[in-house]
């Protein structure tokens, strides 16, 4: 089960307790999660403040020297000859999710020498609705689900290059893959679960292996959101 804020476990406590005939317990516990995160206004303004910036990604994956690169305001198409997969490119394209209100991607990069060694990036997808945003998260999953070991060209507006995807979960709770191109050069961990009417995700390519802090990062978006 992922990590949750401490004031938050202290709110679920008060409500298991308080119930006559407990019932499924894990499934409890995560419908009751999710539902008292509250909900994100679709502003860009909002999405802005609720998203982690570069210093708060430093602190969370422990890199230093993080910078901050120009947020995208919106949904993004990606090119990809897999079609059906194309949806897990990256955090927030077009065939991922539908119907929604709002959308922003920050996103932060390490630089050494002159060569990028790291990309890390959170994200917000604001639906009109908690219902909305569950519905769309589990169309998600589902298409996810067909994705384990395809590999196919994954287009960035300049040039492609040809990547292969692993799917590690992918339920109405949460979707865990990664995405590796077959030079070697990178890699990718990408983490998504649904919250009140949004849909949060992280993002954590690495030119080097220097392990996965997605998780971590996911966890510190979480504990942003909640507050």
């Amino acid at each position: 089960m992922r990590w949750v804020p401490i004031a938050l476990l202290s709110c679920i406590a008060v409500l298991l307790t308080s119930c006559a005939h407990p019932v499924g317990g894990s499934a409890l516990v995560a419908g009751t999660v999710k539902a008292l995160y509250p909900n994100v206004r679709p502003d860009q303004k909002v999405l802005s403040d609720k998203l982690l910036t570069a210093e708060e990604i430093g602190a969370a994956t422990g890199i230093p020297g993080l910078m901050q690169v120009r947020p995208i305001a919106s949904v993004i198409s990606t090119a990809n000859i897999v079609s059906d997969c194309a949806f897990g490119a990256t955090l927030a394209t077009r065939q991922q999710y539908l119907s929604f209100a709002a959308a922003r991607v920050q996103t932060a990069t390490k630089v050494a020498d002159g060569v990028r060694e790291s990309t890390i990036s959170n994200a917000l997808v604001v639906f009109e609705s908690v219902s909305t945003a569950a519905q769309q998260f589990e169309q998600f999953a589902s298409r996810m689900q067909r994705c384990d070991g395809v590999s196919g060209e994954i287009g960035t507006g300049t040039s492609a290059e040809r990547w292969r995807m692993h799917v590690l979960r992918s339920d109405d709770g949460e979707v865990s893959w990664t995405r590796a191109n077959d030079s070697g050069r990178w890699s990718c961990q990408m983490m998504a679960t649904p919250r009140a009417n949004y849909i949060a995700s992280v993002m954590y390519c690495r030119r080097v292996d220097s392990g996965d802090k997605s998780e971590r990062l996911l966890d510190a978006l979480l504990n942003k959101l909640f507050g």
